[in-house]
């Protein structure tokens, strides 16, 4: 998958990784004149016309959960990440937060679970990619810090690279990719790429 023709943020790259990817060159005006569908988007639109015709509501059940919106009654990801000590750490700062502030509303009491459904979801999409790679593959993801929470901070990539750990990747390393100022504190937050490795 070539994030250059996507814009996406996510790229797995194996030994062997096709020539012509490797030395794309970004899309210029001729690739986009007419607005039609060219050969290196069939696939991607295709996939877009399946979710489009997908029940709503199945659709958005699911989806990794991110935010308060999306979590349903039934959602079990956070048992993969209960014997994570970083993850379970930052959740229960949350919960401890939004206790000591007297938070109540239905939406404060779900923040910490927001997060350990997060990382749990991540977890089980880690499991699931790892088969598909090639041993000595590698992923790269970039993720941002947060503070969304009661200002907790959340240090995306290293709590990542512990889930990382448990799926069964070798963590390579966290490059700093640009540091960039949070819209609600005013502090500079960083945004890093995680970089993982399927054991040989």
């Amino acid at each position: 998958m070539s994030s250059v023709r996507l814009g996406i943020h996510f790229r797995c790259e194996g030994d062997a990784l096709d020539e012509k990817l490797r030395m794309a060159e970004p899309l210029g005006p001729e690739y986009t004149v007419k607005n039609r569908l060219q050969p290196l988007d069939e696939a991607v639109h295709g996939w877009y016309r399946f979710v489009l015709g997908y029940p709503p509501h199945l659709l958005k059940s699911s989806l990794l959960r991110s935010n308060t919106r999306n979590v349903f009654a039934g959602d079990d990801d956070d048992a993969f990440i209960r014997d994570i000590p970083s993850v379970v750490r930052v959740a229960e700062e949350i919960e401890n937060r939004r206790l000591k502030l007297g938070k109540t509303s239905g939406f404060e009491r779900l923040y910490h679970r927001v997060t350990r459904l997060y990382f749990g979801g991540m977890y089980r999409h880690l499991v699931a990619l790892l088969p598909k790679l090639r041993p000595g593959a590698r992923c790269a993801y970039v993720v941002g810090d947060q503070m969304p929470y009661f200002r907790v901070h959340i240090q995306t990539a290293h709590l990542l690279a512990d889930v990382a750990m448990k799926a069964g990747y070798e963590v390579e390393g966290i490059d700093l990719w640009r540091t960039r100022r949070s819209t609600t504190t005013g502090l500079a937050l960083e945004e890093n790429v995680l970089i993982l490795r399927r054991p040989r």
